[in-house]
């Protein structure tokens, strides 16, 4: 097995801090932004492909490339827990289980998405913006994990917004302080 690290194929390209959210419109097959308020300071990562695929068809084709390298998915998180904190650590590996089973789902998706464009002779950038609907189309779970919408996870008290989420994805983990 060949694990990839897609994050670095990107940081070669620059993006910039996206101080909105851009929305697909399936009429124009165009996308355009609206503005993002509060939350994160993670650069969503949905924002920044969009950007990358609007360079034209030279930069689709790469970013494509590299979308047929399979990835074995990292879950994205804003806060690490501390090790002694037994719930917290429980939560993460309850979410991460579930997402590296939503992660599997998706490559397998996405795959067959590139083949079916690419047997309807797609342009790079039709694919990669069919792409960026699946991925839409996904589970919160699975976005909060990848940073789609700059939002992620955390497992450490001190980020209270991001520790929510953790405890309403993994509502299975007994609450030892309670």
């Amino acid at each position: 097995m060949i694990s990839f690290d897609s994050s670095s194929i990107y940081s070669s390209l620059p993006i910039k801090k996206a101080s909105s959210v851009a929305q697909y419109n399936p009429v124009d097959k165009a996308f355009t932004s609206s503005d993002k308020s509060g939350g994160s300071s993670i650069t969503p990562l949905r924002d920044g492909l969009i950007s990358m695929i609007n360079r034209g068809e030279d930069t689709a084709k790469e970013l494509l490339k590299y979308q047929k390298i399979p990835t074995f998915g990292g879950l994205m998180l804003g806060k690490l827990p501390d090790l002694s904190d037994t719930e917290a650590l429980a939560r993460r590996d309850r979410i991460t289980e579930k997402f590296v089973q939503e992660h599997s789902k998706y490559e397998q998706q996405k795959f067959s998405l590139i083949r079916k464009g690419e047997s309807e002779g797609k342009s790079a950038t039709e694919i990669m913006f069919d792409i960026v609907e699946l991925h839409d189309s996904q589970s919160e779970l699975f976005n909060l994990g990848t940073a789609w919408s700059g939002d992620v996870f955390a497992f450490d008290k001190s980020s209270p917004e991001g520790y929510q989420r953790a405890i309403n994805h993994s509502k299975d983990v007994v609450n030892t302080y309670a």
